[in-house]
């Protein structure tokens, strides 16, 4: 972090404020925080000048939903229906992380958002090596929320099984260690799917939730297949079951949703939760 003040100079700045003014000023930086955007600002002493002149100033970028883990996968049988794809290409391919291999995969994930503008992520890890995931966010220096992916049902879990107590252990371990380690990291508690969690992992995650003021981040209603398999398990539609097991509130967020009913909408409406289509 530079100790000078930055000033941009003359760019199209496009604001977030209430009226979402597009207007060409200038942008000045103390202590890497914006301190003053106005038309034109008179420079500090000291101050790094950056000519923004015939270029476009926003907001950061925010990706809400992405797999670190899963960057060195992209392109592996992208034709395959969802289930049939998780099962036979991205779970083996999870599983035979290491250390090294995790680091490098969000490596390259961390370098292609932040290059292009991304300044936060919500991001679900895989069930192994979050502690090695978590080293290399931190040395990204992006604001990342996200966590260890919690998968204990056996049958649509494949390699990556876990038994409950390992996950609940290496949970409350890796809260401890990582949550708000700085101020630009939030531990995010996230089930993968309702179909690879046990009910008892998902009440957990809900105690856990409530205990530790997180957020939840999860898949739900992706494909047919899915909403037809918790269906056909627990005799609820996805976000009916997840509201059942306390998990549908204000501090959850939602993926895909793709297949979710009206009935469950105004559910999420009703409990303020959030959809990342």
């Amino acid at each position: 972090m530079s100790s000078f003040p930055r000033l941009l100079t003359g760019g199209t700045i496009v604001t977030q404020n209430k009226n979402r003014d597009v207007f060409v000023g200038d942008i000045l930086i103390q202590k890497n925080k914006i301190v003053k955007i106005a038309k034109e600002i008179t420079p500090p002493h000291n101050a790094d000048i950056i000519d923004a002149k015939n270029q476009f100033v926003i907001p950061g970028l925010i990706q809400a939903h992405t797999h670190l883990c899963q960057a060195l996968f992209r392109g592996h049988a992208d034709d395959l229906p969802l289930l049939d794809w998780l099962k036979n290409k991205i779970w083996p391919f999870e599983k035979n992380h290491n250390e090294n291999s995790i680091q490098a995969s969000a490596r390259i994930g961390l370098y292609e958002m932040q290059r292009l503008g991304t300044t936060t992520i919500l991001d679900m890890a895989t069930v192994q090596h979050t502690d090695s995931l978590f080293e290399e966010v931190i040395r990204s220096k992006i604001r990342y929320f996200g966590g260890k992916c919690l998968m204990d049902f056996k049958k649509y879990s494949g390699p990556l099984y876990e038994d409950i107590d390992t996950t609940l252990k290496d949970l409350e371990s890796q809260i401890s260690k990582w949550h708000q380690k700085n101020d630009l990291i939030d531990y995010v508690i996230s089930p993968r799917f309702a179909i690879s969690c046990t009910d008892s992992l998902l009440k957990e995650c809900s105690a856990l939730q409530k205990t530790h003021d997180l957020l939840i981040h999860t898949h739900a209603s992706e494909s047919k297949d899915e909403v037809a398999l918790i269906k056909k398990r627990t005799g609820y539609n996805n976000i009916d079951y997840l509201a059942h097991l306390g998990l549908l509130n204000s501090k959850t967020i939602i993926v895909h949703g793709v297949h979710v009913t009206r009935t469950e909408l105004k559910k999420m409406i009703q409990a303020n939760a959030k959809l990342v289509h």
